[in-house]
């Protein structure tokens, strides 16, 4: 489990339409509701801060950084994240429908209950990550660099994982029907019987 370090009984009311706007740093401050959509907001800063049913459509978000944050139940969809960083941050509820993470560093970090179908987390790094629960669907997690990952109880049908490796990873509760992998990439996964027979049958192996 995550926990970011927020001084929740110092933590000010905000409102991000007028803040995020006006400066590109948050601190300890507590966000509840609020809509952005097609905004520019490239290289900001959110630190100490809970930010909680927030719409963010579309919005891009490149090269920041996000450092004890919590998200939760907070619309990201179509956003990018791209070359930020991510530290003590946990996105819970939230939907990250397309959601633009490539070239993006995390560092505890915690994804529960999110919808993430068609998430981009190409070229990343994860450094203790952990997903739980998410529909993780059609999502490109592409060429990503790990130390200590957890990917429990998520949906990775069909997403492609290749130049991943998935070594010590335990993939036993998750559905990973229809996934493209590198072979390379599946040398020491953790699986059910069920889940290896589907990848011997991709390499060409028939079973009587």
């Amino acid at each position: 489990m995550i926990f970011p370090n927020i001084p929740k009984d110092k933590l000010i009311n905000g409102d991000i339409t007028k803040e995020i706007k006006s400066s590109n740093l948050l601190i300890s401050k507590r966000i509840n509701k609020g809509n952005l959509i097609n905004s520019n907001l490239t290289d900001i800063e959110i630190n100490s801060c809970i930010l909680s049913d927030l719409k963010l459509i579309s919005c891009k978000l490149d090269k920041s950084y996000f450092v004890d944050v919590i998200f939760e139940n907070c619309d990201l969809s179509n956003v990018s994240f791209e070359k930020s960083t991510f530290k003590r941050v946990i996105f819970k509820g939230c939907k990250l429908f397309s959601t633009n993470f490539n070239d993006s560093y995390f560092e505890n970090v915690s994804f529960e209950d999110n919808n993430m179908k068609t998430c981009f987390l190409d070229n990343s790094s994860f450094n203790v990550v952990d997903f739980s629960n998410c529909n993780m669907q059609d999502s490109s997690i592409t060429n990503v660099h790990h130390k200590k990952i957890n990917i429990s109880n998520c949906d990775l049908s069909f997403s492609n994982l290749s130049k991943t490796s998935l070594n010590n990873i335990d993939l036993t509760s998750d559905t990973i029907e229809g996934i493209t992998s590198y072979i390379e990439d599946l040398k020491g996964a953790i699986m059910n019987e069920y889940q290896a027979l589907q990848f011997v049958k991709l390499i060409g192996i028939n079973i009587k």
